[in-house]
């Protein structure tokens, strides 16, 4: 009788081993399940969170490139308006020229007409003003 009490509790303390490690496998696993779902969540937030990110560097790129070629446009329409103001002023300046050409002529003759004038007036024996 006492083996089989040894033996009754030897199976005893096997079955409550078991029963405590299943227990144990039980709380790990429920344990395991709670981390995969945080981490799930944190991954979600993360890529959620990299969008973010991504679309952010996009939107700096793309204001980067409209910021670079900004000066080329503007130094290209600062070109063509100098180039148009300069064939402006030169079309100007040749057209003031051909009136300061038509203003000598026209003062030379009334210089002359002026001359002869002055000429008539004055009797010959007098000395003509310079």
């Amino acid at each position: 009788m006492p083996q089989i009490t040894v033996a009754f509790a030897v199976c005893v303390a096997f079955i409550i081993l078991i029963a405590g490690c299943e227990g144990e496998n039980l709380s790990d696993t429920k344990s395991n399940i709670k981390k995969s779902r945080l981490i799930a969540v944190e991954n979600i937030q993360l890529k959620k969170e990299v969008a973010k990110q991504k679309e952010l560097l996009d939107k700096c790129l793309r204001e980067k490139k409209a910021l670079q070629e900004k000066p080329q446009e503007e130094g290209e329409s600062l070109i063509k308006f100098l180039f148009e103001e300069n064939l402006r002023l030169d079309k100007e300046n040749k057209s003031l020229k051909v009136q300061v050409q038509r203003l000598e002529t026209r003062v030379q003759r009334l210089e002359k007409e002026l001359e002869e004038l002055r000429k008539r007036r004055t009797p010959p024996d007098q000395p003509q003003p310079l």
